[in-house]
């Protein structure tokens, strides 16, 4: 299975779940496929570990198995794996369905920076990424006046370091933090030209932009138009 995946994937190996939890504490992981069967941690057990997991349950999880009962894959759901495939299966599925999976998290992410002010919790993405994607959203928004807020002090919120948060971040969002926190500010400015409470000039303080210049080259950036544009769209 591994040489199978390994024209396409940088492929770790371990024998059980527990040498696993030391690679994936180690090294950055973004998909596990795992045997159900296995000595000294089974694959249930792993599945619950990571998706209990703040730090690591944005990672996909694929469970394999020879136990086609219908408890079993009730549990598997349960647990919060994103994907229970029954053995015997061939090479060219299993990898289809790793990149279905990729493909639908891609889509989703997408359709997060898109859309103007959708809150990221609001999307389809994994529970684990949705839940922590809510906290950090949550504590930039409870920031977002205030200029000088970084990625130290949102990883500090979170009770994580700076790595740990930046790769956590990196992986589910394919950006880095700091964009995120743009981000976040540049739909806050969407969601309140379309109110239309406040002069755009006001807006950019009040998402914490202190030169209106950096805002509207920010603005455009994100959506392809001026906040000034935005506004008479959404009045049209």
């Amino acid at each position: 299975m591994a040489d199978s995946l390994s024209d396409d994937y940088i492929i770790k190996k371990a024998v059980n779940g527990i040498e696993a939890q030391k690679v994936i504490a180690s090294v950055n992981i973004d998909i596990i496929v795992s045997d159900v069967m296995m000595p000294e941690m089974d694959g249930f057990e792993l599945c619950e570990y990571i998706k209990s997991s703040a730090e690591y349950n944005h990672i996909i999880f694929i469970l394999l198995t020879a136990r086609n009962d219908l408890d079993s894959k009730i549990k598997g759901l349960k647990l919060g794996s994103d994907a229970y495939i029954e053995k015997p299966f061939s090479p060219s599925y299993l990898k289809t369905s790793i990149a279905s999976l990729i493909n639908n998290r891609q889509r989703e992410l997408e359709i997060f920076k898109k859309k103007p002010f959708l809150p990221m919790m609001d999307s389809n993405i994994g529970k684990g990424d949705n839940e922590f994607i809510g906290k950090v959203v949550e504590v930039i928004n409870e920031n977002i006046a205030d200029p000088n807020f970084n990625v130290e002090q949102l990883a500090e919120a979170l009770l994580m370091s700076r790595s740990n948060f930046h790769r956590r971040i990196k992986t589910i969002t394919d950006k880095p933090p700091l964009d995120l926190i743009r981000l976040i500010r540049m739909q806050k400015a969407a969601q309140l030209i379309h109110e239309g409470k406040f002069r755009i000039n006001e807006i950019c303080y009040l998402v914490g932009i202190t030169t209106p210049s950096y805002f509207i080259r920010l603005f455009q950036q994100h959506y392809g138009m001026t906040p000034k544009e935005y506004e008479m769209q959404r009045n049209n």
